[in-house]
This record gives structure tokens, C-alpha cells and sequence, in this order.
């Protein structure tokens, strides 16, 4: 979504400053080419002109991976273990900022106007608690960054649908009460649009893309839910009690034994 030109809370769920310590293991930095597509499609200059701003940059994987495509980016982070692992990633990279803060609330950060493209990147499901009314969190966001952004800028936002949470995720569903919780976290692709057209953005593409930002050897790897420091990559398990998720586990492991997995 583009802004039209006028011619985290924290993640309440998971212990980042814990999870920080494995999440890197299994994360790669899928989709790149379709942030950097977006900010093509949206600026009218080059990309070495353009500020982004990483929204919930956690450990700062994709803020270092794109500032060797454009010109500034400015992470921010509210979780701490997060934000040190992301201020080590770019200690060296010139061009990046690290700040702390929370997405929903940039007031105190960053005045109107300006960044040229806002990526908040697997974060929303993270704003608002299962039983909230409307998902105003997310929304306080959206209006953040339409507020923050310049004319003509583009937000993009990688998230996970509801759908999607139950029906292609298999390592989560091997933990059913995770899955289930985590789906109603997620908004609708058409609640995010209301939202964007709400405080003024103009429609864009969607896109599904055809893997996830965890590694190949993850997703192929039936065992690799067994494993507490490989689930620490994933926030979903989280929403399991340990109780759930070792009977869940158990289950697994027996249909791993049995050849039925």
C-alpha cells in the first residue's frame, strides 16, 4: 500500500529477551526482492535516496539486509534481547540506526513525514490480545505509519492469514491448542486493507510467497519441533501450555516412530 499524495506494545506472549538467544538459528531473509519490488513501484527516485523504517526489527536480519540496497534504515525495536542482537548485527553498517521504541506508538520517535517505506515484518500478530475487539492495536499502527511516511510512500506488511496459521504451517500444527491461538492473532488480509484505507493509503498488490523465512532444513525436518531451542524461532509455540505441548509432542514423536508423521 502507497500513501496517497495530497496534490508493539511488546510481544505480551513470548520472551524475546530469551527467544532472542536461539531466534536467528532458523530465520533467512525470504521476500526480500518483493519489499525492494515495492519500494520501486512507490518512490520516484532511486533507491539509494530512500529511508525505510524496520517497525519491530527484532534482531535486525532484514534491517541489515537492506541497507545494502538502499540508502538509510532505521530499525526500532521495543524488546531488548531483540534490539542488542540487532544493534551487534549492524554495528559496522553506516547507514543503519537502531532505536527503541514501540510501533504503535512513534510519536516520540520520528516526526510526520518521514520515511519513504515502512516494513513491519511478521510483528502484527504480536500487537493485540486474543479477545480484543477489532484489533486496535494494529490499527493504532497503521495510522503511525501513514503519519510517519512520506506522500507517495509505500507500508508493507508480511504477515500470516488466519487460514494459513491452521491449514499450511505443519510445524505448528503439530501442537493443535498453538495453532489455534496463534490464528486468532492474526488479522484478515480485508481487516488490514479497512485499516489502510481508513487513514488514506491507496491499494497494492498482495502476494503470497511460496516459502517462509524459516530455513529449508527447518521445514523439512519432521524432528525439528522436538526441539525447545528450534521452537524459541517460532512465537506460536508460546501460546501452548508446557503441559499441551508435551502431550502434543508426545503424539508427534509417536507418529514420527510409526511412520504416520
Amino acid at each position: 500500500f502507497s500513501k496517497m499524495s495530497s496534490s508493539s506494545t511488546s510481544a505480551g506472549y513470548e520472551n524475546y529477551s530469551v527467544t532472542s538467544l536461539d531466534y536467528d538459528s532458523a530465520r533467512v531473509t525470504y521476500g526480500i526482492e518483493v519489499i525492494v519490488g515495492a519500494l520501486c513501484c512507490s518512490a520516484k527516485q532511486p533507491l539509494k535516496n530512500l529511508h525505510l523504517l524496520d517497525a519491530g526489527c527484532g534482531t535486525g536480519s532484514f534491517t541489515a539486509a537492506l541497507s545494502g540496497l538502499v540508502g538509510r534504515v532505521t530499525g526500532v525495536e521495543l524488546n531488548e534481547g531483540m534490539r542488542r542482537k540487532a544493534l551487534e548485527k549492524t554495528a559496522c553498517l553506516e547507514n543503519v540506526e537502531i532505536k527503541e521504541g514501540n510501533v504503535t506508538d512513534l510519536c516520540g520517535i520520528f516526526p510526520d513525514s518521514q520515511f519513504d517505506g515502512v516494513l513491519i515484518n511478521q510483528v502484527v500478530h504480536h500487537l493485540d490480545e486474543i479477545g480484543s475487539t477489532g484489533f486496535p492495536n494494529i490499527s493504532k499502527f497503521i495510522a503511525e505509519a501513514h503519519r510517519v511516511l512520506k506522500p507517495g510512500g509505500a507500508l508493507i506488511i508480511n504477515s500470516v492469514s488466519p487460514e494459513q496459521c491452521c491449514k499450511s504451517m505443519w510445524h505448528i500444527a503439530t501442537v493443535p491448542p498453538a495453532a489455534e491461538r496463534y490464528s486468532k492473532r492474526m488479522p484478515p488480509i480485508s481487516t488490514l486493507q479497512e485499516f489502510m484505507e481508513e487513514v488514506g493509503f491507496k491499494a497494492g498488490p498482495f502476494f503470497m510467497l511460496p516459502e517462509t523465512q524459516h530455513s529449508k532444513e527447518y521445514w523439512s525436518d519432521k524432528e525439528v519441533v522436538l526441539k525447545e531451542e528450534n521452537r524459541n524461532t517460532d512465537s506460536a509455540f508460546s501460546l501452548a501450555t508446557p503441559e499441551e505441548t508435551k502431550m502434543h509432542l508426545d503424539i508427534w514423536k509417536r507418529k514420527i516412530e510409526d511412520g504416520t508423521a
